[in-house]
Order: structure tokens, then C-alpha cells, then sequence
């Protein structure tokens, strides 16, 4: 058995304070540690949370607008005269055009 010796009821008493002021020190890191780790979870979750405002900016990309398509046109003047023009759809109006795959030749193309 281990004597009891008065210096040594000193030091305990002495130690004993400072071992439980570390503990408490320690309990106090922790939770501190804990909280801190949970507050920077939710601000990252936060953070990551899409807005659709931030996130897709609507842009808006103006064309200019194109030209309207054209189509060569064979015309027969009054006088007979054959003129290859090229006309947009618009200034067609309400006439009849043949499509066909019959070759054309003709020697009266001076004009172009």
C-alpha cells in the first residue's frame, strides 16, 4: 500500500483544478468546433442553392433581319423579248409557275 503523505493531498488538490479547467476548456472547443462546422454546412448550402435570377441572366441576341429569298424569273416582255430577272416572291403576285425538268435553250439571252 501506498503511505499517505501530506504534500501529496497538496498536490491533488492543487492538480485537481487545473484537470477540470482543461476538461471544461476541451468541452468548450468541441462544441464550439461542432457549431462552427455546422453553420459553414448550411451558408455553403446556401450558397448553392440555384436562383434562376443569378444563375441563367436571360440575353437577348437582336439579328438583323434577313433579306427576303429571291427567285430567278424568265419574262416574256410584249414584244417577245425573253429577260431572265430576279424577282422576290412578294412582287410575283398571282401568276402561274411551271416547274419541270424539260432543258431550256435559248439564244435570246443578250440582255444578262
Amino acid at each position: 500500500m501506498i503511505p499517505n503523505h501530506e504534500e501529496s493531498e497538496k498536490v491533488w488538490e492543487q492538480t485537481l483544478p487545473c484537470i477540470r479547467l482543461a476538461r471544461k476548456r476541451r468541452g468548450r472547443v468541441k462544441f464550439a468546433v461542432a457549431a462552427s462546422s455546422v453553420c459553414g454546412l448550411i451558408a455553403i448550402g446556401i450558397m448553392l442553392q440555384s436562383d434562376p435570377a443569378t444563375i441563367a441572366p436571360q440575353i437577348v441576341v437582336t439579328q438583323p433581319p434577313l433579306p427576303e429569298p429571291t427567285l430567278a424569273v424568265m419574262r416574256v416582255g410584249e414584244d417577245g423579248e425573253t429577260r431572265l430577272e430576279e424577282l422576290a416572291p412578294s412582287e410575283l403576285g398571282s401568276i402561274e409557275l411551271a416547274f419541270g425538268l424539260t432543258p431550256m435553250i435559248s439564244d435570246g439571252f443578250q440582255d444578262l
